[in-house]
């Protein structure tokens, strides 16, 4: 495809300072396209065993598109840059170029196993070095139970199946006081013995004190502990070797130890020639720390710095135990005639089913 041709296609933004003339169907056939789908499949199978078939069934791909990414300046036409080539006897030429960004490819894969449907979707960015990094995995299994009724024709009723690491277990327990609500991580019988001093200094009726036992006691919650971090992108807070990695992993112990239910991340980076010993993509990361959660992550822009130092996109991410069944992004709006509003935000959504709650 030439250069003119992409001139005068119509060009879709992307995320900030990144254009494409939109997605497009590849055929699995293809060999970049037969090297991602390998490449998701052994990715499931190093991450999510518990979501595959005991067969070794080559999976359905119902969704395989492509998109290829040039910088922007101003969301609406490429940037060019001059360049050489040089002909088959040996003279050199000018050209321009645009700055290809590398490409991003979303499917979706599925093995039929039965009645139970086992489900991956993905978003793998390839940048132009030819390096893979997963910026989305989301799964679950979709079993379809039949239940017969007296009153009418049989019924099909659709089950999510979870592995037994994303199960929800409660340790917080929330109760009414005089108005003061308690949310206390502490074992049953020392969250008894809080909640027995407390009603006992408040004058409470063992009426009501038989109540707060009971809810103590019930092994049942509808609560959903949920954490949220701006992770401060690739910064240190000092300039020798090792600060990044010393405050990542500080956050690190402060999330596992936590031991949250979904995850919010913000200032989310990959940044070429970045990162020390955990390496340029951050969501990568944390999904090395989290292998129980799946995650979706949107860059809402890239950096200036790319032009001269190499890839550098910023967005947010979504992690969760439980499964991520959808999710979209909105642009939110930027005042391109203010000089100050120079960053691209967006609304990162997604669908979580929680068993106690529903999606």
């Amino acid at each position: 495809m030439t250069l003119s041709v992409y001139i005068n296609g119509k060009f879709i933004a992307e995320f900030g300072n990144v254009l494409s003339q939109g997605e497009f169907h590849v055929n699995r056939s293809d060999s970049d396209s037969f090297q991602i789908v390998e490449f998701a499949v052994q990715y499931c199978k190093k991450r999510s065993v518990w979501c595959l078939p005991r067969s070794n069934d080559v999976p359905e791909v119902e969704s395989l598109r492509r998109s290829n990414l040039f910088y922007s300046m101003d969301d609406s036409i490429p940037f060019l840059y001059d360049g050489t080539v040089t002909d088959r006897f040996g003279n050199q030429h000018g050209i321009t170029n645009m700055f290809y960004l590398g490409s991003v490819y979303r499917l979706r894969i599925s093995w039929i196993d039965g009645s139970s449907t086992f489900t991956h979707t993905f978003t793998i960015s390839v940048h132009p070095e030819g390096v893979s990094y997963v910026f989305s995995h989301t799964c679950f299994i979709r079993s379809v139970n039949d239940t017969k009724t007296s009153s009418g024709p049989t019924k099909s009723k659709s089950v999510y199946i979870f592995p037994i690491g994303t199960s929800y277990f409660r340790d917080f327990v929330k109760v009414n006081l005089n108005s003061e609500y308690y949310s206390l991580k502490k074992t049953d019988n020392e969250l008894k013995h809080d909640l027995e001093d407390s009603i006992k200094n408040n004058k409470k009726s063992s009426k009501q004190s038989d109540q707060v036992n009971k809810k103590v006691a019930s092994n049942d919650s509808n609560f959903l502990r949920v954490m949220t971090f701006n992770i401060w992108n690739m910064n240190s807070l000092s300039e020798d070797d090792g600060g990044y990695t010393r405050r990542m992993t500080a956050l690190r112990d402060v999330i596992l130890s936590s031991d949250p239910d979904i995850l919010g991340l913000q200032e989310v980076r990959y940044e070429a020639h970045k990162g020390e010993t955990l390496g340029p993509c951050q969501i990568h990361t944390f999904a090395d720390w989290l292998p129980n959660y799946q995650f979706v992550y949107q860059p809402a822009q890239m950096q200036p710095n790319t032009l001269v130092e190499g890839r550098t996109d910023e967005g947010v991410a979504i992690m969760s135990k439980f499964p991520i069944i959808s999710w979209e992004y909105h642009k939110l709006f930027i005042n391109r005639s203010n000089s100050a509003d120079t960053h691209q935000r967006i609304l990162l959504q997604a669908d979580i089913y929680v068993p106690h709650i529903g999606i």
